[in-house]
């Protein structure tokens, strides 16, 4: 291979990497942006607004897809294991625990409810643990296809038939929520799968067009049209079959609710890596991909700056606006990435918040 084609790969490669980087920059803003208008926009049905609708209608499986792209099937799976755990999973507990210690009051403590902090740790960060899922799946398919597949077919009518209302073990149950009851990872899964494949599928480079960008986008617009709050998946019954009946409206929300994602990914994944040049000559260019390479770590410390509001922030006060609750995303996710970069120099705490 000649220096010349070399080199050309590794810029490649290196363009690759910045448009994703640049991609999850903007998924990790307007994912504050969602939780900014669900905790603090003043409104009893933050689900109703159209802000928050649009964001909830791509911003997971678009991240899904993102780590499907460049899922790696020839990875040690000891070492990826023990990795993506300690990314994935870790964060969950450390953050039970400071919320419990939190809520409960220091002067009140006499030992850790573990029960509680377990169980804490299973419903929040559900979107992780679901990843980490989707991953272990990825390995396990390159291991043995046939019963992977199988697991997965038994798990899927396990859920559709309602087999977990029947569940009476706390564990169980716990661990079914941790990955969306079930809802999440079928949600998912097909966008992490889309991802892996389209990496080095001819039909991408294909749609590496305007025309196609374009399409995408109308199409999205269009489905939007008739996208409700409740369409998403937090208002989703994970129960399709029962002896009695079919829950034909709750299929067709479910395929429709994968239509629009699919518009909305194809859309934002061809958007940046045809047109991810126009970034890269602006001077912030550098900052975006930073920010796009903790996202991970901004979506932890969000979890207890914005969400659980540890500090008793006034988030009321700045938030009824769309376009200030906007900006103040904006400057969340500033503010967090320049801790994620301190963090990450005191070895224990990086560990103990983001596995690495």
């Amino acid at each position: 291979m000649s220096q010349k084609k070399l080199r050309d790969d590794l810029n490649m490669a290196s363009n690759r990497l910045e448009w994703a980087d640049s991609l999850k920059c903007f998924l990790i803003i307007i994912v504050v942006w969602g939780h900014l208008i669900q905790y603090y926009s003043g409104l009893n049905i933050f689900w109703e607004s159209r802000i928050w609708e649009i964001i909830y209608s791509f911003h997971m499986p678009l991240f899904i897809f993102i780590s499907g792209y460049f899922f790696r099937n020839k990875t040690n799976w000891k070492d990826l294991f023990k990795t993506k755990s300690l990314q994935l999973l870790l964060p969950g507990f450390s953050c039970a625990i400071i919320v419990y210690l939190i809520n409960c009051g220091l002067d009140d403590i006499q030992w850790l409810d573990m029960k509680h902090i377990v169980e804490s740790a299973c419903l929040n960060f559900w979107f992780l643990k679901t990843l980490f899922v989707c991953l272990l799946l990825g390995i396990a398919f390159f291991y043995n296809r046939t019963i992977c597949i199988f697991s997965l077919l038994f798990f899927w009518f396990f859920i559709r038939f309602g087999c977990y209302d029947y569940i009476t073990i706390n564990l169980i149950n716990n661990l079914l929520s941790a990955i969306g009851g079930g809802n999440g990872l079928f949600f998912l899964l097909p966008f992490f799968i889309m991802g892996y494949y389209l990496r080095n599928s001819l039909l991408i480079k294909k749609m590496d067009k305007s025309i196609y960008i374009l399409i995408s986008f109308l199409l999205w617009i269009f489905f939007m049209i008739f996208f409700k709050g409740s369409d998403t998946i937090y208002f989703a019954s994970a129960t399709w079959f029962s002896i009695k009946s079919i829950a034909y409206a709750e299929i067709l929300k479910t395929i429709y609710r994968d239509l629009v994602a699919l518009c909305a990914v194809v859309f934002w994944v061809l958007l940046f890596k045809r047109y991810y040049c126009c970034i890269s000559m602006i001077r912030i260019q550098k900052t975006i991909c930073w920010i796009g390479r903790n996202t991970l770590g901004i979506y932890v410390f969000q979890y207890l700056i914005v969400e659980q509001n540890i500090f008793n922030l006034p988030f009321y006060s700045v938030c009824s606006n769309s376009v200030i609750c906007c900006i103040m995303a904006i400057l969340i996710v500033l503010l967090l990435n320049l801790l994620v970069h301190y963090v990450r120099k005191i070895k224990y705490v990086s560990i103990w918040f983001m596995g690495i």
